[in-house]
């Protein structure tokens, strides 16, 4: 991918953190999570836990083969 922008964000760290706080309104699993996370972390840290998973996740998603 080299140095090429991810859609129309600049930063996938952006993306993926405004990502995250939309999957956590749908999500029941993603709430409980972060809640762990906050309680060991606080709350921007949890936040930023999530979305490094969502982006290793899409990462991976992206570069496997189908």
């Amino acid at each position: 991918m080299g140095n090429r922008h991810f859609g129309r964000w600049t930063s996938p760290r952006w993306a993926f953190s405004e990502a995250v706080v939309l999957y956590m309104r749908q999500s029941e699993q993603a709430r409980k999570y972060v809640a762990r996370m906050e309680a060991k972390h606080g709350k921007g840290k949890a936040i930023s836990i999530l979305s490094a998973k969502l982006g290793r996740a899409v990462y991976r998603r992206r570069t496997s083969p189908t």
